[in-house]
């Protein structure tokens, strides 16, 4: 049964363990596109995950890579889009996960 940690937890982890990022988002991505929205998710909480989902598809963390598109970015920009993301699930849904900082 998925919960909301299921998605986020991972993400959270990468935030202060950087190494851990590009599994992460890997990983997210994997689990998030084929899945269907959870029962015990609610539907506000499922499109802020969306949202992300949809922004971290842009992530190349080779910067020879990058330079191929200007929608792509690295590393810092994926921190920052998962941050925020954890913010408007705190601010629009309630869900606090810490360590956000």
């Amino acid at each position: 049964m998925a919960t909301i940690d299921t998605y986020i937890d991972p993400l959270r982890d990468a935030i202060s363990q950087p190494e851990l990022l590009a599994r992460a988002v890997t990983g997210f991505l994997d689990s998030y596109w084929p899945a269907e929205r959870p029962a015990e998710i609610e539907e506000r909480a499922w499109d802020i995950l969306g949202d992300l989902a949809l922004d971290l598809e842009y992530l190349v963390p080779n910067p020879e890579w990058r330079k191929e598109d200007k929608s792509f970015f690295g590393e810092e920009r994926a921190v920052v889009e998962i941050r925020a993301a954890l913010e408007r699930l705190l601010d629009e849904c309630g869900i606090k996960k810490e360590p956000c900082a």
